[in-house]
C-alpha cells in the first residue's frame, strides 16, 4: 500500500513537473524581454552575500561541504519567516545580540525540512512560499493592474496551492509584498564598519 502511494505521488509530481516545464518556456522568454524586472532585483537582495563573503573557486570534480547559511534556500527561508533579508538579520544581530534567537529558529526550521520532519508549507512563516513567488513574478506581468476580484481569480487558476484565494486577503497581501519589495531593493543593510567604531553607530 505504501509503495502504491509513493508511485502515485511520483506520477503526480512527474505530471506537474512536465506541465511546469512546458509553461516555463514562454514565461522565461517573456521575462528575458523585461527591462530590470522587479523579481530579479528582489531575489538578488534576498540572496545577497555579506560584505565579508567572497566568491569561492572550487576544483573541478570535487564536492565541498558548505554552511547552510551561505545557500539560497536558507536565505529565502529567512525572508519568508521574518520578511527581512539575511544581510538585514545579521546586521540586526550585531546591533542586538538577543536577535540571535531568530537565526537559531531558522536553523531549526531548516533542519526540520532537511530531515523530512516537516514541509515548507507547514512552517510558521510571515509569507507563504507559493503565494510570495507567484505574486512577485506577477508584479512584473501586470498584477498591479488587476482589481482584487481579478487577482483572486487569477491566483485560483495559476497558484500551485490549488486552493481558492480570498479576495480581501490577497488584495492586502499584494500591497504588503509590493511595499516589502520596495524596501528591500532601496535599503541595503551594511554588514561592515570601520575598525574601532561600534556596529550600532554605523
Amino acid at each position: 500500500m505504501e509503495l502504491a502511494a509513493r508511485r502515485k505521488s511520483k506520477e503526480a509530481f512527474d505530471r506537474a513537473f512536465q506541465r511546469l516545464a512546458v509553461a516555463s518556456r514562454p514565461f522565461n522568454d517573456r521575462r528575458s524581454k523585461l527591462q530590470n524586472p522587479l523579481a530579479v532585483q528582489v531575489w538578488t537582495a534576498i540572496n545577497a552575500p555579506l560584505d565579508g563573503e567572497g566568491k569561492f573557486e572550487g576544483v573541478p570534480g570535487m564536492a565541498y561541504a558548505v554552511s547552510p547559511e551561505s545557500g539560497g534556500f536558507f536565505r529565502t527561508l529567512v525572508f519568508l519567516k521574518y520578511g527581512i533579508t539575511f544581510r538585514a538579520l545579521i546586521a540586526e544581530i550585531e546591533r542586538n545580540h538577543s536577535s540571535y534567537q531568530k537565526l537559531i529558529a531558522i536553523h531549526r526550521d531548516y533542519y526540520r525540512m532537511l530531515s523530512g520532519q516537516t514541509a515548507l508549507d507547514r512552517l510558521k512563516l510571515k509569507f507563504n512560499s507559493n503565494h510570495f513567488s507567484v505574486i512577485l513574478q506577477g508584479l512584473d506581468f501586470g498584477f498591479k493592474k488587476l482589481n482584487e476580484f481579478q487577482l483572486a481569480d487569477c491566483l485560483d487558476k495559476i497558484c500551485p496551492c490549488c486552493k481558492l484565494h480570498s479576495v480581501e486577503y490577497f488584495k492586502k497581501l499584494r500591497a504588503r509584498i509590493e511595499r516589502k519589495c520596495k524596501t528591500m531593493i532601496s535599503s541595503i543593510e551594511h554588514t561592515s564598519w570601520p575598525i574601532g567604531e561600534s556596529p550600532n553607530q554605523s
